[in-house]
């Protein structure tokens, strides 16, 4: 994998957006920059929905009963969240030519 195939995997888990473009217009192109983007694209969506329905549930739950520990909880799965993609960029980005 050359560094700018790194890069552009790399960004793809940090930011999500490159990983649609990678998908849309570079898939065809690299074979392994495609799997890359696909899972990027696969994570980002879990995170939007993991991170959202979370939202969606504590503010359920703040209708009936005021908890303020589920917004520390809240920043525990956002952190969770940014470390999981910042590991995945760090991985690809050290991964060893073939």
């Amino acid at each position: 994998m050359t560094t700018k195939i790194k890069i552009l995997a790399a960004s793809a888990y940090l930011f999500g957006i490159p990983a649609l473009y990678i998908v849309l217009a570079l898939g065809k192109k690299d074979k392994e920059l495609a799997e890359h983007a696909s899972r990027a694209m696969f994570f980002w969506c879990n995170y939007f929905l993991v991170f959202f329905g979370w939202r969606f549930l504590i503010n359920f739950i703040w209708r009936f009963r005021y908890l303020p520990a589920l917004e520390w909880l809240e920043i525990a799965v956002l952190l969770f969240l940014a470390g999981h993609a910042i590991f995945s960029a760090v991985k690809v980005f050290r991964a060893k030519p073939a």
